[in-house]
């Protein structure tokens, strides 16, 4: 072998060296759902739409040549839930924390304590104040559904509404949300009931306040319940749960008959019309990626994908924790071809897309 020819084998096995290290690099997301507890459905769907992005973002050579490792766990319970962010951090190294599920989800993350970036819970709730700066959500919180569904039903010319509500801090702030509204617009509402032991009880001390509109607050089971009695006591009645609430477990638990117009708040453009690019998108996609139907949760997780990938691109070339935190802290705006997000400086996402879909009798929504 001559000098020069293994010159040439040198920088060839160097160049291959430096190949496999920049393929051996990923960006690691990790993810905490809840496939076994109340958010099942929702768990499934949100992760199929968002596994979606990141695999045509794999499939286009990843983010500045770095692929996305997505790891997700299960936890359905705040214990479970700070445990598997830990696990997730020190053990699998999570670059960024995404899409975990269900309220308590952030509050977990909050007493885990990870000095790293959440993006796109699941949640309408609040970040705690310690955590705030470091939870980026790309839905709107819940006082901004409740006002949108206000805005419907006064069109209608109704003025009596009663807030039906979850006993936690969470609720209550929706409730208080609800009152301000109606207070502004000169109107008082009808009552509001703290959902307790008796669905029974419940339904029949709302049945009393004679409510124009309910509004629920609470997570899918007990809002099912609630409503599988209330109905047959006021089977007029205009009922809307907030977009956490599974429409599809809603169906399940109350039956045709009385699940059939009960309204879901939806944060999402309807998913099976390709309205804007990203609608079309996320269709083209999942009919690439997945075997299943799309859904509205599909495509909030394919968006909340999409925005954290956003985020990692203007964290630059060699994205770490630290750059990719610093990064959504520096974000006010995101155009995610066409959903625009604009964000507090507190993380929370201003955008007011809310619709209000109905649930039709064979248990498919209408929007």
């Amino acid at each position: 072998m001559t000098l020069r020819s293994g010159g040439r084998l040198a920088v060839a096995l160097l160049l291959s060296l430096l190949g496999l290290a920049a393929a051996a690099r990923e960006i690691v997301v990790g993810q905490v759902v809840d496939y076994s507890g109340p958010y099942g459905e929702a768990s499934r769907d949100y992760v199929a739409g968002a596994k979606t992005y990141f695999d045509w973002v794999n499939s286009r050579g990843g983010v500045f040549g770095i692929r996305v490792k997505h790891y997700v766990v299960d936890a359905s319970n705040a214990a479970a839930m700070r445990d598997a962010t830990r696990r997730l951090v020190d053990e699998q190294k999570a670059d960024v924390l995404f899409g975990f599920v269900g309220d308590e989800s952030v509050d977990a993350y909050a007493a885990a304590g990870p000095a790293i970036a959440l993006v796109g819970p699941l949640s309408g709730s609040e970040a705690p104040a310690g955590v705030s700066s470091r939870v980026f959500f790309v839905r709107p919180d819940y006082g901004t559904e409740v006002k949108q569904v206000i805005s419907h039903f006064r069109a209608l010319q109704l003025s009596r509404f009663a807030i039906v509500r979850a006993p936690t801090d969470d609720a209550a702030r929706v409730a208080r949300t609800v009152a301000q509204t109606l207070g502004g617009q000169g109107l008082k509402g009808a009552g509001e009931l703290v959902l307790g032991s008796s669905p029974a009880r419940d339904a029949a001390a709302v049945a009393a306040m004679r409510p124009q509109a309910l509004v629920i607050v609470a997570d899918t089971v007990p809002a099912a319940e609630f409503v599988k009695r209330y109905r047959p006591l006021d089977p007029g009645a205009n009922i809307v749960a907030l977009s956490m609430v599974n429409h599809r477990t809603m169906f399940e638990l109350v039956g045709p008959k009385l699940a059939h117009g009960v309204m879901i708040t939806q944060v999402v453009p309807n998913p099976l019309l390709p309205e804007t690019p990203v609608q079309k998108e996320h269709l083209d996609a999942i009919r690439q990626f997945r075997d299943e139907p799309p859904s509205h949760l599909t495509l909030e997780g394919f968006l909340a994908a999409k925005a954290l990938v956003e985020g990692v691109r203007r964290a630059g070339a060699s994205p770490t924790r630290e750059s990719i935190l610093a990064a959504f802290q520096k974000v006010t705006r995101m155009d995610l071809s066409g959903f625009v997000v604009d964000f507090t400086p507190k993380g929370r996402s201003e955008a007011t897309h809310v619709d209000l879909a109905m649930i039709r009798r064979n248990g498919s929504l209408l929007q």
